[in-house]
């Protein structure tokens, strides 16, 4: 909301700054609270559903805050959707406390989740490992899909509206896809290791088709490949946040999604680098394409070799916390 009352630039980069800085909590705090309410077999739909959030916002903002902005000016667009948030604070303090039985809940001592010793611990890399080696294939094609599309198709900011709703649309249904299919997997008496890395692997399949974006006859078709590599990452990331709540403590998932976030963060943050120093001397997308189509591929090969055994991993994080598991 400070956005509508600062007068500089230089004013405006640092509100920018904040809100990067404050809205990344929410994700580790979201999967920790998953982590917390849900049972293992339970957790990976929820974590889909808590996964399409962000894309059915990421449609409904385009067409909702320009109406706004229209209406009442810009400044009006930002303290409304900063005041929306209060509004979900509200019924957040509202929610009772979790209860339940089993692993559902975890009263383990906070002090044995010390930084330090979660950052020894090889399971927390498993995770920021996966995220580094994906994440940057959603900021990519967020950040430079709509210079990709301009630059093909000839179109200006107005046209692209349709096309990056149809991106998110599909984002969104690949979170909940791989929710719903470890869900499905566990319930019908397979591992955890099949449950999180079936949709892992179906990911990079889904995924792998992108580089013929170039050969799209119109934006629409390169709209479904974009966003079918986004379904795609979202499936991974589902999975992996699944990962992470089946083999850490409840107490330590927080820290370990956020640890893994700041990775996942930083290859996006090299990929755009090296996508400017590529468009800038040889003027042409296909090498960062084939990053996007072979990414997942990569991923699950160094996730399989870090944890071949999610279930066998999982019994021992029971065990040694002490908790029961839940019944199947």
């Amino acid at each position: 909301m400070l956005h509508a009352v600062v007068t500089t630039v230089t004013g405006f980069f640092w509100v920018r700054v904040a809100l990067g800085v404050t809205e990344a909590v929410n994700t580790p705090a979201a999967v920790k609270t998953v982590a917390t309410w849900f049972k293992g077999d339970d957790r990976s739909l929820a974590l889909g559903i808590m996964n399409v959030a962000p894309n059915l916002g990421a449609v409904a903002t385009p067409l909702i805050v320009p109406a706004i902005a229209i209406a009442w000016g810009w400044k009006a667009a930002f303290i409304a959707t900063g005041a929306i948030g209060f509004v979900w604070l509200a019924f957040w303090f509202a929610l009772p406390k979790p209860r339940g039985d089993g692993e559902a809940v975890d009263a383990a001592p906070e002090t044995s989740g010390k930084l330090v010793e979660t950052l020894k611990d090889e399971r927390t890399w498993v995770v920021a490992v996966g995220k580094f080696l994906t994440d940057f294939v959603w900021v990519f094609l967020l950040f430079w899909a709509p210079d990709l599309f301009v630059r093909k198709y000839g179109l200006d900011q107005g046209e692209l509206a349709g096309p990056v709703a149809v991106v998110f649309l599909l984002a969104g249904a690949g979170s909940y896809f791989a929710g719903w299919l470890s869900s499905r997997l566990l319930a019908s008496g397979k591992t955890y290791n099949r449950a999180r890395k079936t949709p892992m692997v179906i990911g990079a399949l889904l995924a792998a088709p992108v580089p013929i974006i170039a050969l799209a006859p119109n934006v629409w078709v390169g709209a479904v490949l974009v966003g079918m590599t986004l379904a795609a990452h979202q499936m991974f990331s589902t999975s992996i946040f699944g990962l992470a709540t089946d083999i850490m403590p409840a107490r330590k998932v927080g820290i370990v999604i956020g640890f893994g976030a700041t990775f996942g963060s930083l290859s996006g943050l090299l990929m755009n680098e090296f996508t400017g120093v590529v468009l800038e001397f040889f003027n042409v997308y296909w090498p960062m394409l084939a990053m996007c189509a072979t990414a997942k591929f990569a991923a699950v090969l160094v996730i399989h070799w870090m944890q071949p055994d999610i279930d066998k991993t999982r019994n021992a994080m029971l065990a040694e916390e002490g908790i029961r598991p839940a019944p199947a």
